[in-house]
């Protein structure tokens, strides 16, 4: 049986006894493919609810390059960004090269960086299919 994300936050939530409420972002594109698609889609709801701040949680290795693009997305914006690194199941920063999953996420850091200081979204070069 897979779960959803959001059905695995919200079970987590019930089995930590929480009172937290899930919401999936609506989307502008018809899915993000990219953390650029993701933070465009966070500054329009942001926009919408008239959001003061935003904290990203994501994977301790991702927050570098998460914190940039929604940076650089929200910095026309009164929206201030913050960012937040959650514990990886599958590797950290003292392991990430004992697994093919925290090899691949490392070595695509290295490539991906430099693509999100060069460009404001996901270059039309870049196919997430």
């Amino acid at each position: 049986m897979e779960l959803s994300h959001l059905q695995f936050a919200e079970a987590v939530a019930a089995k930590m006894k929480l009172e937290a409420s899930w919401k999936v972002l609506p989307s502008l594109t018809g899915g993000a493919t990219s953390t650029f698609d993701e933070a465009k889609d966070a500054l329009a709801y942001a926009k919408e609810k008239n959001w003061k701040r935003i904290i990203i949680v994501t994977d301790e290795f991702h927050t570098g390059r998460a914190f940039y693009a929604f940076n650089k997305t929200f910095a026309e914006s009164k929206v201030r960004v913050e960012v937040a690194g959650a514990v990886n199941e599958v590797f950290s920063i003292n392991n990430w090269w004992k697994s093919d999953i925290g090899i691949m996420a490392y070595l695509g850091k290295t490539i991906k960086f430099p693509i999100y200081m060069l460009w404001d979204s996901e270059p039309e070069m870049v196919e997430n299919n």
